[in-house]
């Protein structure tokens, strides 16, 4: 999936068409409860004012934490329909900033390298165009392994 070949600080995505909802997973070192509630709270302030600002509807907003030993993976759930590019990049930005140093990513590949950046943005923004119009059709995670990116429809 383009996003996790754009955005290395995901692990992995599971979108449900018939929820209409998309789960961006994180895996980070031991992340405290209170340091979670702390996010969480930043993170809602950033889309009330990010939704204030643009325009737009509130959306679903989950987030949700389980540490195994000494990793908390961490699951951000929005709802596809108010999703933008420009809020997943917000999320990813605060999440980043928030476990600077603890949130474990791959490198980013070459997938990118040399295109147009608003042609990256153009794709990513059809992509999500197509989330939309295919409710209840589609359920799929997507996950990264050794720098490559498997998908696989359910």
């Amino acid at each position: 999936m383009t996003m996790l070949m754009r955005y290395p600080e995901v692990a992995s995505l599971h979108y449900d068409a018939e929820e209409g909802l998309i789960r961006f997973t994180f895996l980070c070192r031991q992340v405290e409860e209170e340091e979670l509630r702390d996010l969480e709270g930043t993170i809602r302030e950033s889309l009330d004012a990010f939704f204030l600002l643009e325009d737009l509807p509130p959306g679903i907003f989950a987030l949700k934490a389980d540490t195994i030993e000494d990793i908390t993976v961490l699951e951000l759930e929005r709802d596809v329909e108010t999703l933008t590019l420009r809020e997943i990049s917000l999320l990813i930005a605060l999440v980043s900033d928030r476990l600077e140093g603890r949130l474990l990513t791959e490198m980013a590949g070459p997938w990118f390298e040399g295109e147009d950046p608003w042609q990256q943005e153009e794709f990513m923004e059809s992509l999500l165009d197509d989330l939309r119009r295919s409710k209840g059709r589609q359920r799929w995670i997507a996950y990264r392994e050794e720098g490559r990116v498997f998908v696989f429809r359910q």
